[in-house]
């Protein structure tokens, strides 16, 4: 084990730093949760501008992981929505989208292994 000595006033500079921290947490949390509520009605109402919007600039200040994540919940939901895939296909707009995703997808993705 490696055991730091941390002056007090150090620790006390921190605590005071944590609830700022926890805002900020709490503030990305809170982005990606309006983000995924976002591709789940678009997808719903087929909404490929709102998509595209998502996916091309709005995602891009997410971290890596993040926009795992949010590829992740985009094709599963797009998967399970009866309407989405046969109405898409029709649009150059949403290809590209799909593209994205696909690409940004975890290496496991529980469910779709013919990625």
């Amino acid at each position: 084990p490696i055991y730091l000595k941390i002056p007090s006033n150090s620790l006390q500079s921190l605590h005071q730093q944590l609830p700022l921290n926890n805002q900020t947490a709490t503030e990305h949390t809170l982005i990606m949760e309006t983000l995924s509520q976002t591709v789940s009605t678009a997808i719903q109402s087929s909404d490929y501008t709102a998509l595209t919007l998502v996916f091309t600039s709005q995602w891009q200040s997410l971290g890596q992981g993040e926009q795992r994540t949010l590829a992740a919940h985009f094709i599963k939901s797009a998967v399970a929505s009866p309407t989405f895939f046969p109405n898409a296909f029709q649009s150059q707009t949403i290809l590209s989208v799909i593209t994205a995703t696909l690409a940004h997808l975890p290496p496991i993705v529980e469910g779709a292994a013919d990625n």
